[in-house]
């Protein structure tokens, strides 16, 4: 890897900006994935990226948001705005890494998926 794409925290430092289309699962739900480097870190952005990873029903409501893009209720103002949309729900989320994030995102979709099909006959 060469130094001016070198490593920076868990992220390249040649990786801008990246966004990926709207990606259609057979289901007919569908992700997003988004993410873009800040020009400086703050404590509310500490590996300086803000990011958003979201799952769609078919009929695009929302299912499942992984974010850091405002701070949720109940947390201090300089903490990080890390935390993950569930239905109506919002949590704070305890972000490890990029690598962790996406696997906590697409095993979550799973989770969804899996109780889609399961209960799919009663609706």
């Amino acid at each position: 890897m060469s130094k001016r794409c070198g490593k920076q925290g868990l992220y390249p430092r040649c990786v801008i900006r990246h966004e990926w289309g709207d990606i259609f699962l057979p289901s007919g739900y569908w992700y997003k994935i988004a993410a873009r480097r800040l020009r400086i870190a703050d404590s509310n952005f500490p590996e300086n990226v803000k990011y958003s990873l979201t799952l769609h029903s078919p009929d695009g409501k929302r299912v499942l948001g992984y974010d850091n893009a405002h701070p949720i209720v109940g947390c201090k103002f300089d903490e990080p705005f890390d935390h993950v949309h569930k239905g109506a729900r919002i949590v704070k989320y305890p972000y490890k890494g990029a690598m962790q994030l996406m696997t906590d995102f697409f095993r979550d979709i799973d989770v969804i998926l899996d109780l889609r099909r399961e209960y799919e006959h009663e609706i």
